[in-house]
């Protein structure tokens, strides 16, 4: 399969047990605590099962990103009140200081196994590499994969910054002038827009509702101006199932939001491909209630894919686990990923 197949999958997906603990009724808030000098290393982790007739294969993507919390760069930018709206159209309010974080990524990890062939292939800021049933590929045989990626290892080096409230939702982004406008949206800001919070306290049982872009969900056609996309939305609804004591001591609350939809007439990958897709999913969100951070994010279930016309199988399904969990968190003056920071 293309490499530009599984980029696309990426972006698809771009999108996914503890004693008892008692608490109040009341309300409670739920904001992100993070502080100046913190440090937190989250992995993403995305296995799939994909099949069509009597033909299957398996993928697994695995990747860090780091997220760095940084000192305001100036006071008058870092202070704001009011209220506005994020890119999906979601009401928030802007109400004392915002969050700067700058992000770090580290390299992408893609295993594919079909039809009795392995793949692997790595993903850096410089190289590209791959083997085949554990041979390396040799270099000459890539440059078609570097072409494909090469958006992707400038948004590896890119130093972009967030501006964003303690609720999660980005204000500002600086860093990606340099980046492919369609990379810039799928795996820039979507990325941390995942990691959303209520804007009001909650109980156990209360809802809160977020809206996707299709847009920002599905690639662009090639060749077209607009996305046939835009306008289009995806309701989530997001309820707060329980609040416990984890393992480790720490009170932990957990969000669920179960998701089935169909659309039809929607792109299935970048060479112009159409059909529908019928989801099937739940999401889990993990809250760490004491330290204001979300320590575990998880999708599970399956995707329906129904090519129209070609030669194309009339049904793929797809079985996800996507898996976004926070591996580690400190205060240094290292980067995410051990390079020492520069303090002039």
């Amino acid at each position: 399969m293309k490499a530009k197949h599984f980029f696309t999958f990426i972006i698809l997906l771009v999108l996914l047990a503890s004693q008892a603990f008692a608490m109040s009724d009341g309300p409670i808030s739920f904001r992100l605590k993070w502080q100046p000098g913190e440090m937190f290393k989250y992995k993403f982790d995305i296995r799939s099962d994909a099949s069509a007739g009597n033909q299957s294969a398996q993928a697994q993507i695995t990747f860090e990103v780091g997220l760095r919390v940084m000192a305001p760069q100036n006071t008058a930018d870092s202070t704001t009140s009011g209220t506005t709206q994020d890119k999906d159209g979601n009401s928030f309010a802007l109400t004392g200081r915002l969050i700067e974080v700058g992000l770090e990524y580290g390299d992408l990890n893609m295993l594919i196994d079909a039809s009795g062939r392995k793949i692997k292939i790595t993903i850096g800021k410089e190289n590209v590499y791959a083997t085949l049933n554990g041979n390396p590929v040799p270099s000459s045989n890539l440059d078609d994969l570097r072409r494909e990626v090469k958006s992707f290892q400038d948004l590896l080096k890119a130093p972009i910054r967030l501006s964003m409230t303690d609720s999660g939702r980005i204000v500002r982004v600086t860093g990606l002038e340099k980046i492919d406008p369609a990379m810039q949206k799928e795996l820039a800001m979507d990325f941390l827009q995942t990691m959303l919070l209520p804007e009001k306290p909650m109980k156990i049982g209360d809802q809160f509702k977020e809206t996707r872009s299709l847009e920002s969900l599905f690639p662009k056609q090639p060749g077209q101006s607009q996305n046939p996309l835009a306008g289009r939305t995806l309701e989530i609804l997001r309820t707060l199932k329980e609040i416990r004591r984890g393992n480790n001591g720490k009170i932990l609350a957990e969000f669920v939001a179960p998701l089935k939809e169909k659309f039809n007439d929607v792109p299935l990958s970048t060479n112009g491909e159409i059909g529908s897709v019928e989801m099937n999913m739940l999401y889990t969100t993990v809250y760490a209630v004491d330290h204001g951070s979300i320590v575990r994010e998880t999708g599970k279930g399956t995707l329906l894919l129904r090519p129209r016309g070609g030669n194309r199988p009339s049904l793929v399904t797809v079985n996800v686990n996507a898996t976004i969990e926070l591996v580690e968190s400190r205060v240094s003056k290292t980067d995410v990923f051990g390079q020492r920071r520069d303090q002039r």
